[in-house]
């Protein structure tokens, strides 16, 4: 991510699940799943979770931070989510974990020649 005249890291993780048959109920996470893990000079570690259900047109996000977000940054993030979902016709919720925020720690894929995976 460019920051100023910076290159910093970001973090990104992306794993697909098949969807169940429409018919079969399922306690099981399905969809895609995604994080994103970015240090910001500001807001500090931020962590956005989501699972995406494409079949079932939801969308969940979690944002994660070590501080408690001010309620008017919140609540311009609901409003954007909540915006999206209409103009998109996809359902879901968007929640706010912080003190502890218990991020998701990514681990770098290592192949079996020990290789890492891309980093972007």
């Amino acid at each position: 991510m460019l920051n100023g005249s910076e290159i910093d890291l970001i973090q990104f993780f992306v794993r697909r699940n098949p969807e169940d048959d429409e018919n079969e109920e399922s306690d099981e996470e399905h969809g895609t799943r995604f994080v994103v893990d970015v240090d910001l000079s500001r807001l500090g570690r931020l962590q956005l979770d989501g699972l995406i259900h494409d079949r079932k047109k939801r969308f969940d996000l979690i944002v994660r931070t070590d501080e408690r977000l001010p309620a008017d940054v919140q609540n311009g993030i609901r409003e954007v989510f909540l915006q999206t979902g209409e103009w998109t016709g996809t359902e879901g919720g968007v929640t706010f974990q912080a003190s502890p925020p218990n991020f998701v720690e990514l681990v770098p894929a290592v192949d079996a020649d020990g290789d890492l995976g891309l980093f972007v």
